[in-house]
């Protein structure tokens, strides 16, 4: 597939997205959320608030899917970075849009989820329960090609103050409405570091490989990856205007004049030890041959 092909599929998705959600809209069978000519004043409330570097409210105790309390720092092991994927379960559009593509971009890694990264849902509906998460993590899991097991991506729930406190940590913003019932919300996963710190976030509603796969590695800081994705990150940077990981020209010259050198630096070696070599063997020759190496004399 060219690129102008993957453009126009691009094009052809988000044009899809947009027809459904006007669909969702339109319809009056089901519920949906709210489009409003200007947006309220306090609409500013459901963003990001960027937190890199800011270590998440890791104490903060959760329930879940099983209905059990549980502490936020107890999926971070100092080993695996952690995408963190928020969301409500009843959500009629976004959210389920947002797990569909995470599902789709974990099963584009190389990785299995569970060995080489983790997962974590947290809802921010205080009205969600153990047993939504359950169902949430089955149709989840059910989705995804490569994890070693079910706790290689928990869903939590919590109450309203507990989730505040945790989003807060991580500059998740969001807004319920209550003349519809439903949130206003940013639409992103962030990737926390394996101590729990917030490592970067990848924005909208799907999510590219290559961009996931740098934010792992980036988050692990090396640890998570092979070679080639190390020498892969070095060409690339975070940039927090785009949300995502762009191309850096410096840092691409340097690293194409520094492998120049080194390339170089290989041949010329490999050629005066190949001449060293055939002065040693000329010299080998004229010892064992005198008769070969003077002039012969009449």
């Amino acid at each position: 597939m060219n690129r102008a092909q993957r453009i126009l599929i691009g094009r052809m998705q988000a044009l899809f997205l947009s027809v459904v959600v006007c669909a969702a809209f339109v319809a009056g069978s089901a519920p949906a959320q709210v489009i409003l000519d200007e947006p309220p004043p306090d609409m500013a409330a459901a963003d990001i608030a960027e937190m890199r570097g800011e270590l998440a409210a890791l104490d903060t105790i959760f329930t879940d899917q099983d209905g059990n309390a549980v502490r936020v720092g107890d999926y971070f092991d100092g080993e695996r970075p952690v995408v963190l994927v928020f969301g409500y379960f009843s959500c009629p559009v976004v959210c389920p849009v947002v797990f569909n593509n995470t599902k789709k971009v974990f099963n584009d890694l190389a990785w299995t989820l569970g060995d080489e990264y983790r997962a974590l849902t947290i809802s921010f509906d205080h009205r969600d329960t153990a047993q939504a998460a359950y169902a949430e993590r089955g149709a989840a899991l059910a989705g995804v090609t490569r994890y070693t097991d079910e706790s290689a991506w928990p869903f939590l729930t919590g109450n309203a103050t507990t989730i505040r406190e945790f989003c807060d940590s991580v500059g998740w913003k969001y807004k319920y409405l209550p003349e519809a019932g439903e949130f206003s919300h940013p639409t992103a996963i962030i990737v926390l570091s394996p101590d729990g710190k917030v490592s970067n976030y990848l924005y909208g509603v799907a999510y590219k490989e290559r961009q996931l796969r740098l934010a792992l590695v980036d988050a692990s800081d090396g640890k998570v990856g092979d070679i080639f994705d190390r020498i892969l990150l070095r060409c690339y940077h975070y940039d927090p205007n785009a949300g995502s990981y762009v191309l850096a020209a410096q840092r691409v010259m340097t690293f194409a004049g520094l492998t120049t050198v080194a390339l170089l630096s290989s041949v010329i070696a490999a050629l005066v030890s190949f001449d060293r070599r055939r002065t040693r063997r000329a010299l080998a020759c004229a010892e064992t041959n005198p008769s070969t190496a003077g002039v012969n004399k009449a």
